[in-house]
């Protein structure tokens, strides 16, 4: 990577500078030319580390208005579902919510994080749990998006049985 590599030349040129300047740098002045390339380096570092930082509290802040969402909409179904409909579809909002996160990178994996979660909070029954192994939850945002669409299906259910109305089903 570029942080990588930018260290490894820093660090090259430190020794080099410190053992004896190399001819090209000879050429380009004075040994103090490696001040100029430890100024580089450093707003490379910085500017890489700003970066990374502006990154994470966007996903951080993305993550939570999802979580915010779901207790939204959680809310409404407790005080508006019958207890087995709006505990279902809790369920499956954590778990679509859980499982976005899993398969993403290595950090993730199904085994530890979302076997772990789900077997602390109950989100998925054996064999809601048996269809998220078939599609393979370390395989990308698949079963995320059927998790979404079990919870759409218990809504539509729910809006086609009269008990909940259209305002609230959109």
């Amino acid at each position: 990577s570029l942080l990588w590599m930018t260290i490894l030349i820093y660090i090259g040129m430190r020794v080099w500078a410190r053992y004896g300047i190399p001819s090209f740098v000879a050429q380009l002045g004075s040994g103090s030319n490696i001040t100029v390339i430890g100024g580089f380096v450093s707003f490379f570092l910085v500017f890489y580390v700003n970066q990374n930082h502006k990154r994470y509290f966007n996903l951080y802040s993305k993550s939570m208005a999802c979580k915010g969402r779901i207790f939204d909409v959680a809310t409404i179904a407790v005080t508006t579902l019958p207890k087995s409909v709006s505990t279902r579809l809790v369920r499956y909002m954590n778990a679509a919510h859980v499982a976005g996160y899993t398969g993403l990178s290595q950090t993730y994996p199904c085994s530890s994080f979302f076997m772990h979660l789900n077997k602390d909070l109950g989100l998925l029954t054996k064999e809601e749990l048996s269809r998220m192994h078939d599609i393979d939850l370390d395989k990308g945002g698949s079963c995320q998006r059927e998790l979404i669409a079990w919870s759409m299906i218990e809504i539509q259910k729910c809006h086609k049985e009269g008990i909940i109305d259209n305002e609230l089903a959109v």
